[in-house]
């Protein structure tokens, strides 16, 4: 079984959303056996370089360090993961990154889909769909909406809302269009969010990816190294 990277971390560079520092996620990534580690900020490089220091002492089982940086833009487009695939096109996300953030406010980064557009060239493109974290509620009267909305397979029809298929819609189109200019280099790249619908979603970007014509790819989409204690909680509690 191929070991498991994971392209999709956020680390505390990326302020008021990643919550770990580069270096306990390249320790926690080690520690876990993982192939290789992607350290993708938002509009941003910067969590990459201690990153890489935090990857020089570890001594065995180190992960393959991957350079990229996650993609946020203001005109409706998903985000997209860029990991470029040599010198050229690590210069070509720079430039990128450059134009977004010389047109917006100091510590901001306003980037449009035409952007990457025009310095796509050699990035490998993960577009990232975000969740729709509104509760969803089952159609119908049932004596526990609480357990009908934790159930696995009977509700998941009553799940899709207007604001799913709009999601799904424009995530249609962004994959149609980087195809065309960027072919065999676009994923899609899918979290389970466990809200009680995850099979029904990974259901519908199956077909999604199947019928773009493009690899989907597992991800967890990392905002921290670890999870709180339940024993430290207790402690506190006592």
């Amino acid at each position: 079984m191929t070991a498991y990277a994971e392209i999709a971390v956020t680390t505390n560079y990326s302020f008021l959303r990643g919550a770990s520092h580069p270096r306990e996620l390249v320790e926690t990534a080690a520690r876990l056996g993982h192939a290789a580690i992607g350290i993708a900020d938002r509009n941003s490089l910067a969590g990459v370089v201690r990153a890489y220091a935090a990857l020089k002492e570890i001594k065995d089982g180190k992960p393959k360090l991957l350079v990229g940086a996650r993609l946020v833009f203001r005109d409706g487009t998903p985000d997209i993961l860029a990991y470029p695939k040599d010198r050229a096109a690590y210069g070509n996300l720079c430039r990128l990154l450059s134009t977004g953030k010389l047109r917006a406010p100091k510590g901001e980064c306003f980037l449009a889909l035409d952007d990457l557009l025009k310095w796509q060239e050699g990035l490998l493109l993960v577009v990232v769909p975000q969740n729709n974290d509104a509760q969803k509620e089952p159609e119908g009267n049932f004596w526990n909406k609480e357990l009908a909305l934790k159930e696995e397979g009977a509700f998941h029809s009553s799940f899709s809302t207007s604001a799913d298929m709009e999601i799904e819609d424009t995530v249609r189109s962004l994959l149609t269009n980087l195809k065309m200019v960027a072919p065999q280099r676009v994923w899609l790249g899918i979290s389970m969010p466990h809200r009680g619908d995850d099979q029904r979603r990974l259901q519908g970007w199956q077909n999604i990816a199947r019928d773009a014509d493009v690899p989907l790819l597992a991800i967890n989409d990392v905002l921290y190294h670890c999870a709180a204690r339940r024993e430290l909680h207790d402690v506190v509690t006592c």
